[in-house]
C-alpha cells in the first residue's frame, strides 16, 4: 500500500513536471511568435538617445522613398529606398546596393545608422520591416525561415528598379542576421553578407536562454517548443539553422560582428558562425559591447572596420 501511494505521487510528480514544461514552452513561443514590437517614435528615441543618428539626419539627411512588397506568402511588406547621397564612382561603372534587414521586435528604422556608413561609401539603401513587425502585415515570425524568403522577394523588387547589373549585398543585425545568413545559403547570388550578433542556431540560442537565462528545465521544453512551432509555423528549428547554411556560402565574402558582453545572443556563437565559413571572411569583436551595440559603443571604429572589410573583399575601391 505504501509502495502504490510512493508510486502514484512520483507519477503524479512527473506528470505535473510535464505539464509544467509543456505549459512554458507554449509561453515562451508565443512570445518568440507573436513579439511585441517597437513602433517608429520608441525606435528613434532610441537611435537618438544612443546617438546611432541625429533628428536632423532623420528628417533632412535620409530622404525616404516608401513602398510596398508583396510576400510570396501572399502578405505586404513595407520597405524604404535611400538612395546614395555622394557622387561616387567606381571603377567598373556598376550601382552598389545593400539591404538591412532588422531584428526581432525592432523595425526598418532601426537599421540607419548602419545605412548611414552605406550611403557614405556610395551605396543605394533599402529597408523593410520583417512579416510580424511594424508596418508590414501581421504573420507568425518564424525567426528567420520565412523571413529569407521574404529578403529574397526584395531583393527580386531591387533588381525590377534598377533594371541593370548592380553589386548587391545584406546586413543584418540580430534576427536580421540570422536572415541574411539563411537567405545566403538558400539563394546565393550576393556580392557579400554582413552579419552583426545573429546566432548559429535557433535551437541552440532557445537552450541557452531557457538554461542559462531563465534558468528553466530544457528538456522537454524545448521537444513541446519545436512541435508548437511547426504546429504554427510549417517551421521547425531546423529550418533556422544559419551555420548550416554558412556552409553554403563558400562564394559569397561574409563579416562577422559580435560584442564580447553580449549575453542575449552569447557571444560564443560568432565564433562557431565564424569557423563554418569556408572562403573570404572577416571578423571583428567589440570589447564589453552588449547585443547589437557594437555601433553604439564604437560608431568609428565600425565604420572603418567594415569599410575595410568592403574593400578586402573587392565590393568597393580603395
Amino acid at each position: 500500500m505504501v509502495l502504490k501511494t510512493i508510486l502514484i505521487i512520483i507519477l503524479s510528480l512527473i506528470a505535473l513536471y510535464f505539464v509544467l514544461t509543456f505549459i512554458i514552452s507554449i509561453i515562451m513561443m508565443n512570445i518568440m511568435m507573436y513579439p511585441t514590437c517597437h513602433n517608429i517614435d520608441e525606435i528613434l528615441s532610441y537611435e537618438y538617445k544612443n546617438k546611432k543618428i541625429t533628428e536632423d539626419e532623420f528628417n533632412n539627411y535620409f530622404k525616404f522613398e516608401d513602398f510596398i512588397v508583396k510576400s510570396k506568402y501572399g502578405y505586404n511588406l513595407k520597405a524604404s529606398y535611400i538612395s546614395k547621397k555622394k557622387d561616387i564612382k567606381f571603377k567598373d561603372n556598376k550601382e552598389r546596393v545593400v539591404v538591412l534587414v532588422h531584428g526581432w521586435t525592432s523595425n526598418r528604422y532601426a537599421m540607419l545608422a548602419y545605412g548611414k556608413i552605406y550611403l557614405n561609401l556610395g551605396f543605394h539603401v533599402f529597408i523593410y520591416d520583417h512579416r510580424n513587425h511594424f508596418e508590414s502585415d501581421k504573420k507568425i515570425t518564424t525567426m528567420g525561415d520565412k523571413e529569407a524568403d521574404d529578403l529574397q522577394t526584395v531583393i527580386e523588387e531591387i533588381k525590377k528598379r534598377f533594371n541593370k547589373e548592380i553589386i548587391i549585398g545584406t546586413q543584418g543585425e540580430s534576427m536580421g542576421s540570422a536572415t541574411v545568413m539563411i537567405h545566403g545559403g538558400r539563394y546565393g547570388n550576393l556580392a557579400f553578407i554582413s552579419e552583426d550578433c545573429g546566432y548559429s542556431s535557433l535551437k541552440e540560442l532557445l537552450n541557452y536562454q531557457c538554461k542559462e537565462l531563465k534558468h528553466l528545465p530544457t528538456f522537454p521544453t524545448m521537444q513541446f517548443a519545436n512541435l508548437y512551432f511547426k504546429m504554427k509555423t510549417k517551421s521547425s528549428f531546423n529550418d533556422v539553422c544559419p551555420i548550416k547554411m554558412i556552409k553554403k556560402c563558400k562564394d559569397i565574402p561574409m563579416y562577422f560582428v559580435q560584442g564580447s558582453k553580449d549575453d542575449f545572443v552569447p557571444s560564443y556563437m560568432v565564433y562557431q558562425n565564424y569557423d563554418a565559413k569556408e572562403g573570404f571572411k572577416m571578423i571583428d569583436i567589440y570589447d564589453n559591447s552588449r547585443h547589437a551595440c557594437s555601433i553604439v559603443d564604437y560608431p568609428k571604429e565600425y565604420a572603418i572596420n567594415l569599410k575595410k572589410f568592403l574593400v578586402n573583399a573587392k565590393i568597393i575601391d580603395e
